[in-house]
């Protein structure tokens, strides 16, 4: 009888740890596909900021060429002149 006992015991015992084990490893596989859809995410966004920054700088450089280049032009007058 103390042996049936000690046996449903141990029994138990590892059903519980298969149980926890598969609860742990489902867990794990869950921050797993959260931390993979986080970075995605993150990509994505760190791509679209970048994309706009590059647009933004075409914008202004396109913007301020003529610019600069009338000043360039002034100041080799300028140089040209003294």
């Amino acid at each position: 009888m103390a042996e049936e006992i000690r046996d449903l015991i141990e029994k138990i015992n590892q059903e519980g740890i298969r149980a926890a084990e598969e609860k742990a490893q489902n867990i794990e596989a869950a921050a797993q596909q959260r931390a993979d859809e986080i970075l995605a995410q993150a990509k994505l966004e760190a791509e679209e900021m970048i994309s706009a920054a590059e647009k933004e700088f075409t914008v202004k450089t396109r913007r301020e060429k003529p610019f600069l280049l009338s000043r360039k032009r002034s100041a080799y007058r300028s140089e040209k002149r003294n």
